[in-house]
């Protein structure tokens, strides 16, 4: 040390505040990303939504499937009323009696409309399924000649999300209705019944 030299503008050597280190430092204050927070507030949002969700669907569900088969049950009257017209048709046309089969009402592949091919309604209305609802076809009372002097559709839905009512018609051209299986002691469908499940 030279002579002379102020004394205090030397740092002092020795033990320091932090002197001697802690055993355990404190602990680094943890960072919240980004990702976590969008993480919980979507969490939150699910949980609120899925109330709101659920409410709003048993509200409209219900509805959806009530027009469907309202719908549904329109259209398989209509088709009754086309087929019931083409099979007295056929019956007077061609003298055979009724067909065996709703496909001989429809359309030939080629060649002019004859009692194996009518052309009377579009095929589509000849299919055993349409618009939620089933067509089972029997030609009956063969006479003779093996004519079929009479015939039963039942039409029914193919589940009771499809349609409620089910459907009968023979050859006295009655379309009858009922909840369940609908036969020849069910009561006909009325013109104002077939309206109101129209609209």
């Amino acid at each position: 040390m030279v002579c002379g030299t102020d004394v205090s503008a030397i740092p002092a050597v020795g033990p320091s505040s932090n002197f001697p280190a802690p055993l355990f430092p404190p602990p680094t204050p943890a960072k919240t990303s980004s990702k976590t927070i969008w993480l919980v507030v979507g969490a939150i949002l699910a949980i609120v939504a899925i109330p709101v969700l659920a409410i709003v669907a048993a509200i409209a569900v219900p509805t959806i499937i009530s027009k469907q088969i309202s719908a549904n049950e329109a259209a398989a009257v209509q088709s009754l009323q086309k087929l019931n017209h083409a099979l007295t048709v056929y019956h007077d046309t061609y003298q055979h009696g009724y067909p065996t089969d709703l496909a001989l009402l429809g359309p030939r592949a080629s060649g002019e409309p004859n009692e194996f091919g009518a052309a009377l309604v579009d095929s589509s209305q000849t299919l055993p399924e349409q618009s939620g609802y089933r067509f089972s076809y029997d030609a009956r009372a063969l006479d003779v000649a093996g004519h079929a002097t009479a015939f039963v559709l039942y039409v029914d839905p193919v589940s009771n999300f499809q349609g409620e009512r089910h459907f009968y018609l023979d050859q006295t051209g009655i379309i009858r209705v009922s909840k369940r299986v609908a036969g020849a002691g069910s009561p006909p469908l009325g013109p104002e019944d077939s309206q109101d499940k129209q609209q």
